[in-house]
């Protein structure tokens, strides 16, 4: 082939791949997607879970222009990251499609094959099939050469390799054999440059990095840095609530059905499980709740910022309750017995059942004292029932326990199911004590509760979808509102009163089932109900829930009135000590790296709440620290909970934070950082401000595995409650316990 055909035939290639690439990204443009995005789309559409490093390799560009390439297809809600195990059993992060990044992706491939078609569509088949086999056989000439290239830089690597070694223990023998000719009187000869190197464990000027302080505490340091390395900006991981927004009340997983108690000064609230559903082309599908077998709960002290204890494993065979399919609408509360609190939790296992666990603490751990369910079929006046669910519990003042159940619609009845059922519980709060009686509820669905004011019991419930004119005109109901109705007696007859909370979409606009509790907290009362906003927020919609809570005036009758839901209606009931330990988990904001096995897990939105069990080596050293050790709270699945997995960018808020008069304090953190390099910088009601301190940590503390005590410089604190933002700006998969200022 002549120089001149050659130079013609790679430059019409060169042509046509510049003209194929530019006409498919002028289509690719209008779905809103930039150069480079589209390969990356049609990679993890046939391969999933990519680490980010493998995926830069793949796409044949710089990881520096992967991580920028990565950052903006986040933001955008293409793709997330969340940790996976490699068959090291090393933890590292992979990157996947969301449901979004994945019907674009197939819109990217079907534009892709449209464009192919037409520019071969002036070939014959013949053409086509002689024009590939040619490409392929030229591809195959290069990929040869690429290989033995490869080869020939390898062997050459490992030459200059096996060189260097065999010099440095020649270097090694001889530095042995002219030591043993020194004088022993003379002192030891400072390191060379050879064993610093080597060791890794001194810096040139000698000092030690990150080494323990006195009472075996580590200094934050910082690791030295190439004057041109240039780290790139950092922006906050997206969080799916407003910093001024109090509800949803957690954002880290969803939360559904919510139940709340009180108990020593804090709320426990207690939620179904809400977890993803994926069909057969991995896409998040309705919410059936048939694969809910857990229940979350959290706490709180001052109503706005929340502790995360995880989840309660209920259902299935990872269960307390095993021979039970699923832990739906939990009820709650406790009761003295032979002198101690017991905690009891109930559930609903799906529609056919309501079983009950037991614990010693308002977490957990809870157990199965039964072994079947409290409440079946085979009791009398159950059976009858069509959904056996929805649980509500009450502890009269005199010490006994009540039980509300029940829901469905049967055929024809929609004013008048006859669903409902209240039932008196046993001393032991376990048992069934006498008859369960029917109650007559107008336009009942589901989700009973119960509460009691001034010596009068109200009942409270979700009315149907089905509720016609009349019910309309009779009782001011609408379809799925929580309707109120009052009784001298816990055993009813109730009459009906009032509607007290319209359904969510009304205000919301997704609309879905409702559920609540009524409640009295610190003198205030309060309805808690979930909605479907942070669905709405991350642009699923296909029914999943979180929680959410609003106050209200109870009127000296026991008069409620329409209850308005809010985003930001809920006052702040304590402020926040810094200058005591607080833990990582207890926030009113999150946006973090991945959420372990929550709901949200696929989201790379939320740090999670990793939990360490009893006597775990990570905890050592907080167990050490009596202070520190108190302020780690329980686990519902046992041990204790902590913040796991921050990466650049994540970030937690504690709001009403009082810092008091101001004064210099330092900043501590306990941190598990794996040996890497970590940094925290704090944020005063602005967390793109100016950072008012920061917190470096080296890289090579922490390879133990273990929580250690990292305690930064001293500043000027600011005056007054402000809110608090702690931003991890440097590090990958930082685990965070406790943090406090020092003054």
């Amino acid at each position: 082939m002549s120089d001149e055909i050659k130079t013609s035939f790679f430059r019409e290639l060169i042509y046509l791949y510049n003209a194929h690439k530019k006409y498919n990204m002028q289509r690719f443009n209008t779905l809103g997607l930039s150069t480079g995005q589209p390969k990356v789309l049609t990679i993890l559409l046939r391969n999933e879970g990519f680490v980010q490093k493998d995926l830069a390799e793949r796409c044949m560009v710089e990881p520096a222009t992967m991580t920028t390439l990565l950052r903006r297809m986040e933001v955008n809600g293409l793709i997330y990251k969340k940790a996976t195990y490699g068959t090291n059993g090393k933890r590292a992060m992979s990157v996947f499609l969301t449901e979004k990044g994945r019907e674009l992706a197939v819109k990217v491939e079907e534009m892709a094959e449209e464009s192919d078609e037409m520019c071969l569509s002036a070939l014959t088949q013949e053409e086509r099939d002689t024009m590939c086999r040619c490409m392929r056989q030229a591809r195959k000439v290069i990929e040869e050469k690429l290989v033995m290239e490869e080869k020939q830089r390898k062997q050459m690597l490992w030459k200059q390799i096996t060189g260097t070694i065999v010099g440095f223990f020649l270097a090694v023998i001889l530095s042995s054999c002219t030591l043993r000719t020194i004088d022993h009187d003379r002192p030891d000869p400072a390191p060379t440059a050879v064993s610093q190197d080597i060791t890794g464990d001194r810096d040139p000027t000698g000092s030690e990095q990150g080494s323990m302080t006195d009472g075996g505490q580590k200094a934050g340091t910082t690791d030295s840095k190439n004057d041109d390395e240039e780290e790139e900006p950092m922006e906050l991981t997206k969080a799916y609530k407003k910093y001024d927004f109090s509800n949803p009340i957690f954002t880290q997983h969803f939360g559904a059905d919510p139940y709340a108690i009180e108990y020593d000064g804090r709320l426990y609230i207690y939620m179904t499980a809400d977890a993803f559903e994926y069909d057969s082309q991995k896409k998040v599908k309705e919410n059936s709740y048939g694969k809910i077998q857990s229940i979350y709960v959290v706490s709180t002290d001052d109503m706005i910022n929340f502790t995360d204890h995880g989840e309660i494993l209920v259902a299935g065979s990872k269960g307390a309750a095993k021979w039970a399919h699923n832990s739906w609408a939990p009820a709650a509360c406790w009761k003295m017995i032979d002198g101690k609190p017991k905690f009891f939790l109930y559930f609903a296992d799906n529609g056919g059942g309501i079983g009950v666990l037991t614990a010693d603490s308002p977490v957990g751990p809870f157990t199965d004292p039964l072994g079947k369910a409290l409440i079946s079929r085979d009791i009398p006046n159950c059976g009858n029932v069509l959904w056996l669910f929805d649980p509500a519990v009450l502890v009269d003042d005199d010490g006994t326990g009540y039980i509300y159940f029940g829901g469905g619609v049967p055929e024809g009845k929609v004013a008048a199911p006859g669903t409902g059922r209240v039932a008196k519980l046993g001393a032991d709060m376990i048992s069934i004590d006498g008859e369960v009686v029917s109650l007559d509820v107008p336009y009942l669905f589901e989700d009973s509760g119960i509460h009691k004011y001034n010596n009068k019991y109200y009942y409270t419930y979700c009315t149907n979808w089905s509720v016609d004119q009349a019910g309309t005109d009779t009782y001011g109901i609408h379809n799925a509102d929580i309707a109120c109705m009052e009784s001298d007696s816990p055993m009813g007859p109730f009459t009906f009163k009032e509607v007290i909370l319209r359904n969510p979409g009304t205000v919301f606009q997704l609309w879905g089932n409702n559920h609540h509790c009524v409640f009295k907290f610190k003198d205030r009362w309060y309805i808690i109900y979930h909605a479907r906003t942070l669905e709405k927020e991350m642009r699923i919609e296909k029914g999943y829930r979180s929680t959410h809570i609003d106050c209200f005036e109870m009127g000296e009758d026991g008069t409620i009135g329409n209850i308005k839901m809010t985003y930001k209606s809920r006052p702040q009931l304590k402020n926040v000590d810094p200058y005591q330990f607080n833990a990582a988990v207890c926030v009113s904001h999150m946006a973090g790296a991945n959420f372990g096995d929550s709901a949200l897990k696929q989201w790379n939105n939320y740090i999670h709440s990793g939990i360490a069990r009893e006597n775990d080596p990570a905890m050592s050293r907080i167990n050490e620290d009596t202070a520190a050790a108190a302020a780690v709270p329980s686990s519902a699945c046992g041990g204790v909970s902590y913040a796991a997995g921050f990466d650049r960018g994540d970030f937690i808020e504690i709001q009403g934070v009082d810092f008091a008069e101001g004064q210099n304090a330092a900043f501590e953190m306990y941190l598990n950082t794996k040996g890497g390099e970590a940094a925290f910088e704090v944020f005063i009601d602005d967390p793109e401000g100016e950072a008012l301190l920061e917190l470096k940590v080296s890289r090579g503390d922490g390879v133990d595995g273990s929580f250690s005590k990292y305690t930064g410089e001293s500043v000027q604190m600011p005056e007054g409650v402000h809110n608090l933002f702690i931003v991890c700006t440097k590090g990958v998969d930082v685990d965070a316990a406790l943090w406090k200022f020092v003054k």
